[in-house]
């Protein structure tokens, strides 16, 4: 490399410290020629640029004219790859930007500088994120409606604590007659799950979920220490994408876990015990029920016992060992261990 480009491409990193993306445009554009890497740069440049204003679609659309003018070279580029996919994504082509963003995770090698794999990834992520809202309608307003009305009437007043394709998180917080943390969803009511013959869809099919939580429970926003949050999130989007009837009993696992350190790698759906039938349902503006299921999650012992046993077997172990499920609390034992053990 000669000492002329080794001091262009200094410059470009100062810019890029400064975040002064329109300057590093400007260095670019007064090069003759500008080869591979530089175009690079400039598309770099261009794509980080248009993060910073209001319509940035005429400079995706430099960015995406630069890259293609090196599109032989870059097709087996990783770098080269994710910026494609990156551009396609914010013009809203997200299945063609997936499609870059798997490409480039082929040709990513072990040790990349930019960090290519967790970049790809994380791309791939929002993009399914997307394609999943696309699809899914979320609730009609007078069903949301409903759904809040029943919620505030039978739970207590709430917070929206947050919202995930399409879907409310409601908070209600602690009160004397349920002392802790209670989350409802309100949103999940808009799919209509498949139903088994002989169940009637109208009462069966549809659902929201609740997870109760320690009163002094802090939530943070952190994706390690409020991993039961992020639980319900994840199963906010399984119940939208699933094409099998989700109800009570209904059990699912996780190979690593849910909580990352393989404490508890499973879950199920019960009623909510500690609320009478009548606030267990709700009747939707379209006359539809929808049911309030409550989110159990199982240790690794449980989630074997639940794999080959039926939810009330699980259920009356909780009784007879008196565990409570509400709220519920991470620090408690596995109530399988001993049957497990035994097994081995």
């Amino acid at each position: 490399m000669s000492t002329g480009k080794s001091g262009l491409l200094e410059e470009i990193r100062a810019l890029d410290g400064k975040d002064d993306y329109f300057g590093i445009m400007r260095l670019i554009e007064k090069q003759r020629e500008p080869d591979y890497a530089l175009t690079l740069e400039y598309v770099r440049a261009c794509v980080n640029a248009a993060a910073t204003v209001q319509d940035g679609y005429r400079l995706l659309e430099l960015a995406s004219s630069g890259l293609d003018s090196w599109a032989s070279e870059g097709h087996a580029d990783p770098r080269w790859l994710f910026y494609k996919g990156v551009i396609l994504y914010r013009q809203g082509m997200i299945p063609d930007a997936m499609n870059r963003f798997k490409k480039a995770l082929e040709y990513v090698k072990v040790g990349d500088p930019e960090n290519l794999l967790a970049k790809c990834n994380a791309m791939l992520e929002q993009c399914r994120g997307r394609m999943i809202e696309s699809e899914f309608p979320g609730l009609k307003a007078e069903d949301a409606q409903a759904v809040k009305l029943h919620v505030k009437e039978h739970f207590g007043d709430f917070v929206k604590l947050g919202e995930s394709y399409k879907t409310e998180i409601l908070r209600v917080p602690p009160s004397a007659e349920h002392p802790f943390q209670l989350l409802v969803t309100c949103g999940l009511a808009g799919r209509a799950l498949p139903v088994p013959e002989g169940y009637d869809a109208g009462v069966n099919a549809r659902l929201e979920l609740c997870l109760a939580l320690p009163e002094q429970y802090d939530f943070q926003g952190d994706r390690e220490r409020n991993w039961e949050v992020f639980m319900l999130v994840s199963m906010i989007e399984h119940v939208i994408t699933s094409d099998h009837f989700i109800g009570f009993g209904y059990y699912a696992d996780k190979e690593n876990g849910f909580d990352g350190g393989g404490q508890f790698t499973g879950l199920m759906l019960t009623g909510l015990g500690d609320y009478s039938g009548e606030c267990q349902q709700v009747q939707l503006a379209s006359g539809s029920l929808a049911r309030f299921y409550q989110l159990i999650p199982l240790k690794p012992y449980e989630c074997a016992y639940r794999a080959t046993h039926s939810a009330m077997d699980l259920l009356r172990l909780f009784a007879e060992k008196k565990t409570p499920l509400t709220p519920f609390y991470s620090g408690r034992a596995d109530l399988c261990a001993q049957i497990g053990a035994a097994r081995v």
